[in-house]
């Protein structure tokens, strides 16, 4: 959450004398992740022990994307409106993810054992989330650029990969995130398009 809301403001300052639509969606585009889609699916494949800690990031992570961003970003952009906890709490209860991810945290903290049969239900829809995702970004991918799109682009992307590879330097130099083990850890736990080096 921390995180987010510092890539909201980040991207509110650096498009300061802008419009406020243009800068509304630089602060959208510039904060979250897409875990569900990008991340949980190759994880899912190749470490599915990591699932959890990227599920407990998600979480925070789906605080934002489903009401916190855009509270933040109406108080900020929006000259007439105020910040209403009432209306981000509803839209967090209206959120299929969060609801998900609320449940879940809830039986494994209660340590409530599901039935089996549900277990074999899902199991089959979970095994096809990969395909699922990859299909669903390749029928959505389009590169058409408006006119003054791909300024904005560049832009956007140097916020977000300079962001992450500022935090993996300063967290590579500058804490005890070292070695394999615990950068791994740490590339689950912060998803940012970091580039890790052992």
């Amino acid at each position: 959450m921390i995180w987010s809301i510092f890539q909201v403001l980040l991207a509110y300052f650096t498009t300061f004398k802008q419009e406020n639509k243009q800068k509304a969606t630089m602060m959208y585009l510039g904060s979250g992740f897409n875990i569900g889609n990008f991340l949980l699916p190759f994880i899912q494949y190749i470490q599915p022990a990591f699932v959890p800690m990227i599920s407990m990031f998600d979480i925070g992570n789906s605080i934002m994307l489903t009401g916190g961003t855009q509270a933040v970003v109406d108080t900020l952009v929006a000259t007439n409106q105020r910040f209403s906890f009432r209306n981000m709490l509803r839209q967090l209860l209206s959120s299929i993810p969060f609801m998900c991810y609320l449940i879940m945290f809830g039986l494994r903290y209660f340590q409530v054992s599901l039935p089996s049969f549900i277990h074999t239900f899902f199991v089959p829809l979970a095994n096809a989330n990969v395909f699922l995702s990859m299909f669903m970004i390749g029928l959505y991918l389009d590169f058409s650029l408006p006119k003054g799109g791909f300024k904005a682009l560049v832009k956007l992307f140097f916020l977000r990969y300079f962001l992450g590879g500022l935090t993996h330097f300063c967290y590579t130099y500058f804490t005890d995130f070292n070695g394999r083990k615990n950068g791994s850890k740490f590339a689950m736990c912060f998803p940012n398009p970091f580039i890790w080096h052992y």
